[in-house]
């Protein structure tokens, strides 16, 4: 949108709303929810012990009913599908992850500040996996899952980004 200040205009400017817990209460629906930053889960709000137990579970490769209890799968897989297209780096810096802090209150992943992009020469999965806190969090454990994969994969060739050979943003369903 246009900025102007005093009358002058400033150039271009991206309204982006707060990623605060007002926000995701909305989102949610619930009143109180534990909030974590991050693929490591730096608290925000609340606390992080369902998120632990949460993350042991997708990272030993439990059944997806009993992921589904703690975990959005939906909003994982999304996660996982808006990074391996776009090939973002600054998941640690712009990811929360939050829940309803109440029983039944199931993790969901929402991102932001997307002005970090993966380079165009190495558009590589490789890449998104790599390091300690790697660019691509989850995308390991979501391939290695004999449940998760399929539904990944099935996801990422259901919307496949306008470069790809595969049909176009426009065609996501």
């Amino acid at each position: 949108m246009p900025l102007y200040l005093n009358g002058a205009y400033w150039g271009a400017y991206r309204a982006m709303p707060a990623k605060n817990e007002e926000l995701l209460c909305k989102l949610s629906g619930a009143e109180v929810l534990d909030i974590v930053e991050g693929s490591e889960g730096r608290i925000v709000r609340g606390g992080r012990t369902h998120f632990e137990k949460a993350m042991a579970m997708l990272e030993r490769g439990a059944p997806l009913d009993s992921i589904a209890m703690m975990i959005d799968v939906e909003s994982l897989i999304e996660l996982a599908c808006f990074i391996s297209w776009t090939g973002r780096a600054d998941a640690d810096l712009n990811m929360r992850c939050y829940r309803p802090a109440q029983p039944g209150g199931r993790w969901r992943w929402v991102l932001y500040d997307m002005d970090l992009w993966a380079p165009p020469e190495d558009p590589s999965v490789e890449r998104l996996c790599d390091g300690p806190f790697p660019s691509a969090p989850y995308l390991p454990q979501l391939l290695g899952h004999p449940e998760l994969r399929p539904l990944l994969l099935s996801r990422l060739r259901r919307c496949s980004p306008p470069y790809s050979q595969g049909g176009s943003a426009a065609a996501c369903g």
